[in-house]
């Protein structure tokens, strides 16, 4: 084989491993799990309320990062929320009783940048 036909060789096969490894992360999201209503917390002291369905969604998450937890994020809010860091937002997505999502987000007023 010379090395024109193991170049192509490689990037088929590098293409099918995407094409893959696209479809196995993309299967469990394929189901319908849709979420029956989102709510929205903007006041820091109000996330103790959710704290243990937010500890249950975690422990079922395998790859999560420190920031993405609970301890980390109340701390953020509680000390930098605000002023300084911005409004606090933050969505909570249900599923019947239990929680199915969160997204941890701050309102800023400004801009990036000049365009």
């Amino acid at each position: 084989m010379n090395a024109t036909a193991t170049a192509r060789t490689g990037v088929s096969a590098g293409r099918a491993f995407t094409a893959r490894l696209a479809r196995r992360k993309a299967a469990p999201y394929e189901r319908d799990e849709t979420v029956d209503r989102v709510d929205w917390i903007r006041d820091p002291a109000a996330l103790a309320s959710i704290e243990a369905e937010w500890r249950a969604l975690e422990s079922k998450v395998r790859h999560r990062s420190h920031v993405s937890t609970f301890d980390f994020l109340a701390a953020w809010y509680r000390h930098y929320a605000g002023e300084y860091g911005g409004a606090p937002l933050v969505g909570l997505a249900w599923r019947g009783t239990g929680l199915a999502g969160i997204a941890p987000l701050t309102i800023r007023r400004g801009s990036i940048g000049r365009i």
